[in-house]
């Protein structure tokens, strides 16, 4: 689980926040998403560029082992997707939604692209279906 993989115990973030007296409202999330008018699409370009690039951090012992990913070739575009936003807009919706509802994010830093792709017309795709699909439904 991502909490667990990044230090989190039980403890909803924003009382966490609250006690350590941030001066932040809430935390965000800086995380890979993509959206596709169809999820196989979607699952199919993330497992080409996105689950590539995490497999080489696996390869490299920058992405540890753990429970949920205890190979490089566990490392996929399914496996990797309920740590990520990736899927059909509303596949995404419920994704932002999850993530908002379990750690009281109400900002996500959205990275569509990695060094492999997609193309720069894909991820101008995939910001525009964002823009207008996904966040206008999860605020």
């Amino acid at each position: 689980m991502l909490a667990e993989r990044v230090g989190f115990d039980s403890l909803p973030i924003q009382e966490r926040c609250r006690r350590a007296e941030c001066h932040y409202p809430a935390p965000f999330l800086l995380m890979s998403a993509l959206a596709a008018r169809a999820r196989e699409e979607a699952f199919a370009t993330y497992e080409k560029y996105f689950a590539a690039e995490q497999r080489f951090y696996y390869r490299h012992g920058i992405f540890p082992a753990s429970k949920a990913f205890p190979t490089e070739s566990s490392v996929t575009a399914e496996n990797l997707a309920k740590y990520y936003v990736v899927g059909s807009p509303q596949d995404c919706i419920e994704s932002m939604r999850g993530f908002r509802e379990k750690f009281g994010v109400d900002e996500v830093d959205i990275r569509i692209r990695v060094p492999l792709g997609p193309s720069f017309a894909e991820a101008r795709d995939a910001i525009q279906m964002f823009g207008k699909e996904v966040i206008p439904r999860v605020r």
